[in-house]
């Protein structure tokens, strides 16, 4: 169960949130719904961001590849999310600032075609948004 992101700092994210969001991915293996541990550090980052900036919320997105039926695919997304929504609560961040949704493998970002587009529709999108 592994994850995949690129490192990032909280210092990353400074100036760049001037709209309400700013997506970012989390990236799965096939089936998979926990974060590997060189996942964590940049998970902690955007935690870190987020208790510098209390005004700021994000919605977790998981989605899958085709691979499957739909509505294991849908159960698999939001287990994805959860999995990231778990991160961000184990530090520290209030569960109101982290909502969750599944999209299963209707939104793919790529063709399904082959496995490494696939791989790259396993993911958890993170959208930055301002708390009303």
């Amino acid at each position: 169960m592994n994850a995949v992101i690129v490192p990032l700092s909280s210092d990353d994210f400074r100036g760049r949130i001037e709209t309400s969001t700013l997506n970012l991915f989390v990236e799965f293996s096939f089936n998979q719904t926990s974060v590997r541990a060189e996942s964590q550090s940049s998970l902690q980052a955007i935690a870190r961001f987020l208790r510098q900036n209390p005004n700021l919320a994000v919605t977790l997105t998981g989605h899958t590849d085709n691979i499957g039926n739909q509505e294991d695919n849908q159960q698999l997304s939001l287990a994805r999310a959860g999995a990231v929504r778990q991160l961000l609560l184990n530090n520290q961040i209030a569960p109101y600032r982290v909502l969750i949704e599944g999209k299963g493998e209707r939104e793919p970002l790529y063709p399904n075609t082959d496995e490494v587009l696939r791989a790259k529709n396993r993911r958890v999108e993170i959208s930055f948004s301002t708390l009303r």
